[in-house]
């Protein structure tokens, strides 16, 4: 029994840390490069891992969203400057969590100004990921239609996770079916403290209130900054 006592006591007088730094400094030069190397290789490889993360959405948004930027974005209007300026500062958030949302006409720079705010979060390897209403409708009926791996429930929750979800044009101008406005109110509940950019044609709160239903709207307003962008279209005059 002394014995072992003795054994136990001699283990815990051993100095691994000095122990591990002999055999270090034992290893050839020559080795030590070549551990460096393996080294400064695997974390190449994890850093491109988490750009490649970051930059997945872009692969589906129109490629005419793929480039832009709040410096490209054509400023005509004063309000423009500030929306500008407000959206940076929610971009520039170490993990932004307050939704946004666009409202607008066609052409107005909804979605460059949306997707400029995702270009600057992922460049710091957050999370984030791009989502039309018509993908999300698709992606649940093929779920439930084709019995695909993803259940209804898979699809909302892989839009659930990223930090920032681009939300462009939610809702047809004939408003969301029933199931539709359900699914919708479901992916925002899942998203809570985190940060929703939602783009709509519509030309008044209410009148996105009706598009959406009530409760989603709700829930998208809740703590949102909502942009009315109402200057001219972009497109009709040869701009963004």
């Amino acid at each position: 029994m002394n014995d072992r006592k003795e054994s136990i006591t001699d283990v815990r007088k051993i100095d691994f840390g000095a122990q591990l730094k002999k055999r270090f400094d034992a290893i050839t030069p020559e080795r030590k490069s070549e551990i460096a190397e393996i080294n400064r290789r695997a974390d190449l490889m994890e850093l491109n891992k988490k750009k490649d993360a970051a930059l997945a959405w872009t692969k589906k948004i129109d490629i005419r969203y793929r480039s832009v930027s709040f410096d490209n974005y054509k400023i005509t209007h004063e309000d423009q400057q500030t929306a500008v300026g407000n959206l940076r500062k929610i971009a520039e958030d170490e993990l932004p969590t307050q939704n946004v949302l666009l409202l607008g006409s066609t052409g107005t720079g909804k979605t460059h100004l949306a997707a400029s705010l995702l270009h600057v979060v992922c460049r710091r390897f957050v999370r984030c990921d791009f989502l039309t209403g018509r993908m999300f409708v698709n992606e649940l009926t093929n779920a439930a239609r084709f019995q695909t791996e993803d259940t209804a429930d898979s699809v909302i929750a892989g839009y659930a996770r990223p930090q920032v979800l681009l939300l462009d044009d939610p809702a047809p101008a004939t408003g969301l079916t029933g199931a539709q406005s359900w699914d919708l109110q479901e992916l925002f509940d899942r998203r809570l403290n985190k940060c929703t950019v939602v783009t709509m044609n519509a030309d008044t709160k209410e009148r996105a209130a009706d598009m959406l239903g009530a409760q989603v709207f709700s829930r998208l307003c809740d703590n949102a900054l909502i942009i009315g962008c109402f200057w001219n279209d972009n497109r009709m005059t040869n701009g963004n």
